[in-house]
């Protein structure tokens, strides 16, 4: 039993995502620098870009820190019960606004519909069949903020689960396994014969059943910077790549492929950050500051096709292997005990008790092994995100202000070097080179967004632009222009 060969793919856009650490950007330009003495002032001037940009995010770091210490579900200082209901409201709203700014600024995106379909449209290494129970996630606090906003922070209106929970990421990668996989080939075996059986009988096909069709678009594929080029922030130089998704159903699996070893790929999410509120108990009228705590979580490369298991209140339903193992063998069982039962009953009713007893204890076996392999799965679950977590609630929180002033600072800096480097130039001129230069020295395509970096730059007065073109103030300016700027936040 096997199927023919038919690989999904997913486009990759660039994005301005810049994956690379300030240290190592600073160490690489600084290479770029013969003379000692441009590089001491390069060095000066990096670290008053750095303070800079701690300093303008210090406020709304700290504001969202405060706010977010009412709602933390390891701190209760008591605070929260101080608060009326309706500054308890605007305390949220200010949290989220700062949240949605500080994840846009780090360049995250907000996960739409379609990056959802797109992630469902296949099964990776994690197959089991997950649904979540959208009722224990709270709706008003998220509900009510995006009824404000009108839209998320990305400019496209907000997915259909928005109202529940908020998923961002940042960065696509490649995840790849090779092995034997018996067991999850021999339940794609029973999945394909389930299908087969029930096909007489009219029965819709199950999601895990039904092929997945081409898939062309990205998770990272927004309105807005589509809209960005059109606005001046500028083409990429690069093209839109494809990662190819390789699994059990593409690659076919049949008796001759079911003891070789299978190359299995799918393409991942690098960071995602998730936030949501648990809803309150049916009985709790209105929800009290115990059932107000906001939980944030961080993960790494995340499947797309295993997206799901980084969703809260999830209910694991059993493997189609499993469930035909316990009716097959549980009718099989019942059968013998009831002709036992039977026979018993006629040479000696006495014995009529003692099976009664086994058919009774049968069935609790046969429950028990149901819940035995259902807890088993959940400990994939668990097992499965024990080494992908990256932070929890208020940990996330200084990750996400700390890759804030990292992307900030790249852009300013490298747009900077590359500027003083070309000489007066456009600003396409400048994106093209920018782009160039990270995938020449860091082997990394990023749509550079050279509109944000170019207005941080005029702003701070270190750039100058005269219509079109923009020029570099000379390093030694520039490092006076900053520490200026520097004395005047006081």
């Amino acid at each position: 039993m096997s199927i023919a060969s038919r690989h999904t793919r997913v486009r990759v856009e660039p994005e301005h995502f810049i994956p690379v650490s300030k240290n190592r950007l600073v160490e690489t330009l600084l290479q770029k620098i013969d003379d000692a003495e441009q590089k001491r002032r390069f060095e000066v001037f990096c670290n008053l870009v750095e303070a800079t940009y701690h300093f303008e995010y210090h406020q709304i770091s700290k504001e969202l820190k405060q706010d977010f210490k009412l709602f933390d579900s390891v701190n209760d200082d008591g605070e929260i019960r101080r608060l009326t209901g309706a500054q308890i409201e605007q305390v949220e709203d200010r949290f989220l606004a700062n949240f949605m700014q500080l994840m846009e600024k780090a360049n995250f995106r907000l996960l739409s519909q379609a990056d959802i379909d797109v992630a469902e449209a296949e099964e990776y290494l994690f197959s089991l069949p997950v649904q979540v129970d959208w009722k224990k996630l709270d709706r008003e606090m998220l509900g009510r903020f995006l009824q404000k906003q009108c839209n998320a922070a990305n400019g496209t209106p907000a997915p259909r689960f928005a109202e529940r929970i908020l998923i961002f990421h940042r960065g696509v990668g490649v995840d790849q396994t090779r092995g034997f996989m018996i067991l999850q080939k021999l339940d794609f075996l029973v999945s394909k014969l389930l299908e087969w059986i029930m096909q007489p009988f009219g029965r819709e096909r199950g999601a895990g059943f039904e092929s997945a069709p081409q898939v062309d678009n990205l998770p990272d594929a927004s309105e807005k910077d589509r809209e960005g080029v059109q606005e001046g922030h500028g083409s990429c130089v690069f093209e839109d790549v494809y990662v190819e998704r390789i699994n059990l159903r593409s690659t076919g699996v049949g008796l001759r492929s079911l003891f070789k070893k299978t190359l299995m790929q799918e393409p991942t999410f690098k960071e995602l950050v998730i936030i949501f509120r648990l809803a309150a108990p049916p009985e709790v009228e209105s929800a009290p500051e115990t059932h107000r705590k906001i939980f944030v979580k961080a993960f790494r490369d995340i499947p797309m096709a295993d997206l799901e298991v980084v969703f809260p209140a999830k209910r694991i339903a059993m493997e189609p292997v499993d469930l035909v193992k316990l009716v097959v063998i549980g009718a099989v069982g019942v059968a013998v005990m009831l002709f036992k039962l039977a026979f018993t009953a006629v040479l000696n009713p006495l014995l009529l008790l003692a099976a009664l007893i086994s058919v009774g204890g049968y069935a609790g076996k046969i429950f028990v092994g149901f819940k035995a392999a259902k807890d088993r799965y959940h400990h994939l679950v668990t097992q499965s995100l024990y080494h992908k977590n990256i932070d929890n609630d208020l940990g996330v929180i200084f990750y996400i202000v700390d890759a804030l002033e990292e992307q900030e600072f790249n852009e300013a800096v490298l747009a900077y070097f590359c500027l003083s480097q070309d000489g007066e130039t456009t600003q396409k001129k400048l994106d093209a080179c920018c782009e160039r230069y990270l995938k020449q020295h860091f082997d990394v395509e990023v749509n550079f967004e050279v509109n944000d970096a170019l207005a941080k730059l005029v702003r701070k007065k270190i750039v100058d632009r005269t219509g079109d073109r923009y020029r570099a103030a000379p390093l030694e300016e520039a490092i006076r222009q900053l520490d200026c700027n520097w004395d005047n936040f006081f």
